[in-house]
């Protein structure tokens, strides 16, 4: 995606980052100047990913009230 933005943190891999800020594009698309931040967790933050790891990602939305808003994305 050429839109993706730069992240200010590698996850150590290139093919990880490139989904990762691909997704993150997307996001921002759907929720403009809504998210106030994202955070990747599990084995893709540590450093432990493997071939079959999933991507675990924490985003946090802009709000002045809590809401729930649940955001599945599974990749193979």
């Amino acid at each position: 995606m050429s839109n993706a933005p730069a992240l200010l943190h590698s996850s150590g891999d290139a093919q990880i980052d490139t989904i990762v800020g691909g997704f993150i594009a997307v996001l921002e698309l759907l929720f403009p100047q809504r998210i106030a931040s994202y955070a990747l967790t599990g084995s893709c933050a540590d450093g432990a990913a493997t071939a079959l790891s999933d991507i675990d990602m924490l985003v946090v939305f802009a709000s002045e009230r809590p809401q729930k808003i649940a955001i599945v994305c599974a990749l193979p």
